[in-house]
């Protein structure tokens, strides 16, 4: 899977890389990276890379200096070193990486602190493909020496399938072996479909250690992972589901818009642009605990009519249930007609509280029942699977969808539609109502993992916003969600 993998336009700028083989692996170096490792046409591995994560879980992109590639035509040798620079974290790792003849890849990360400064994660990752892995079993060695079978889930597991590893080995193919082993931590994986990546992510350091943790100037840390495929390599591919995302049918999902950030009203050039664009609802978000959520409902309700559409309001409350319900019902008795849905939050906990939503659920419809009354979470899919509705009463779970928590570049985008599908089949497995995915976009809108309240909101802009590429990957995103009742588009 290179560039001309997907049916879909590129008119944005894909990072260099260079082929590189390891007896009968091949596999592209890109950025520091190696991307899909294949035994002929069978992905072995999708990434292996190393990782440096702040107390936000913001991914440190690195500055990569001293650079040697040495490739022959069954053998390499990598070797770089990575600064991660920012105000805060000031850290640099050697890396080298080696594929042999004998098929197998070695990847070493050297690591040492420049600066104190706190991180939840440092260390060598291995991301592992879905369709030729789901629901197939691998044999797990822990550091103890105990073995265990395992198997890659189906569905997406909420939490760490497998845990304590230090050495994994499963079939990729019908006699074709493959085996990792991994050194200088504790590593486990994690199911990255819950952030709508499409991977299995096997990483250090367990997440039941505390974090963030202090790193010291001075303190340094080393760890190794080693990939050996076995078998018959020589033989024919399987035949796997296709990975290309093809055009098909428009789905019937209702679309809808957000208000642009940070705005409170639209003007009159939006509203002419959005009147050409049919669409079903607008999404704004009302903070019931700040004094001007009354104005801020009022200028909603007026952008809806000019649109001529209805509005999907994201409730924030926080601790004052009874009395900001009682004040919103008393707020919108004269514009319920202009209402499609409401998806009730607490603004300091990560899904809908029982309270809230037993609350706000019977008085919404007791007054008004046509109103849909959401059960969700304004962040990651993981926060919903995490916590689902489970006897709740609800109309619709409601999250949002947003390709770059993990990786920010554009073939890692593209990879991701296809987790879309096993998201949808996931809830479908815990709750009958309907979905609401609200809101999808390519680029950060928020970060609900930051310490701080100031570091919530993303203000950066992705710079494919507008490309040809990024109104692709809004299609085959409808394509891939088909299944969801609305989707709406930030």
């Amino acid at each position: 899977m290179i560039e001309n993998s997907f049916d879909i336009p590129i008119d944005v700028a894909l990072l260099p890389y260079k082929i590189v083989k390891a007896g009968h692996l091949n596999c592209i170096y890109e950025a520091g990276n190696l991307r899909y490792i294949k035994c002929g046409d069978t992905e072995i591995v999708r990434m292996i890379y190393g990782a440096v994560r702040n107390e936000n879980w913001e991914t440190i992109a690195p500055e990569i200096t001293e650079e040697i590639i040495e490739a022959e035509e069954d053998n390499f040798c990598i070797s770089y070193t990575a600064l991660y620079n920012t105000a805060e974290i000031k850290y640099t790792a050697k890396f080298i990486i080696e594929g042999k003849a004998d098929s197998s890849i070695s990847v070493i990360m050297k690591g040492l602190a420049l600066s104190d400064f706190k991180k939840n994660r440092i260390g060598l990752c291995v991301l592992h493909p879905l369709i030729e892995n789901k629901g197939k079993e691998l044999q797990i060695v822990k550091p103890a020496g105990d073995r265990h079978t395992a198997v890659f889930p189906e569905l997406i597991a909420p939490h760490q399938p497998f845990k304590e590893i230090q050495q994994m080995q499963w079939q990729p193919a019908t006699t074709l072996y493959a085996r990792i082993r991994f050194s200088g931590d504790i590593f486990e994986t994690e199911d990255q479909r819950n952030w709508s990546d499409s991977s299995f992510k096997t990483y250090s350091t367990p997440l039941y250690l505390p974090f963030p943790a202090l790193v010291k100037a001075g303190e340094t840390m080393e760890q190794r992972i080693v990939l050996t495929v076995t078998g018959n390599i020589n033989q024919p591919a399987e035949k796997l589901q296709q990975k290309k995302i093809l055009a098909g049918k428009a789905a019937s999902s209702k679309m809808g818009y957000c208000m642009p950030d940070g705005q409170t009203m639209l003007t009159d050039e939006q509203v002419k642009f959005f009147k050409e664009n049919r669409f079903h609802h607008y999404r704004v978000e009302i903070y019931l605990y700040k004094n001007y959520w009354q104005q801020q409902l009022q200028n909603a309700v007026t952008d809806a009519i000019k649109l001529n559409t209805k509005l999907e309001l994201i409730l924030f409350f926080e601790n004052k249930y009874d009395e900001q319900l009682q004040l919103f019902l008393q707020q919108i008795k004269s514009s319920t007609q202009y209402i499609y849905a409401v998806l009730l939050l607490d603004r300091k906990q990560v899904v809908t509280p029982p309270e809230l939503m037993q609350k706000g659920y019977t008085l919404i419809k007791a007054a008004w029942p046509f109103i849909k009354v959401g059960y969700g979470t304004d962040a990651y899919f993981a926060a919903l699977n995490r916590n689902p509705p489970g006897s709740l009463p609800h109309n619709f779970v409601s999250f949002s969808l947003m390709p770059q928590a993990h990786a920010s570049d554009t073939r890692t985008i593209l990879e991701n539609l296809e987790s879309l599908p096993d998201i949808i089949q996931t809830i479908q497995s815990f709750t009958q109502k309907d979905i609401h995915i609200s809101p999808v976009s390519i680029g950060r809108r928020i970060n609900p993992d930051a310490v701080a309240e100031e570091d919530y909101l993303v203000a950066d802009t992705d710079p494919r916003t507008g490309t040809a590429f990024a109104a692709a990957w809004k299609l085959f995103c409808t394509q891939g969600l088909e299944k969801a009742a609305s989707i709406t588009f930030f």
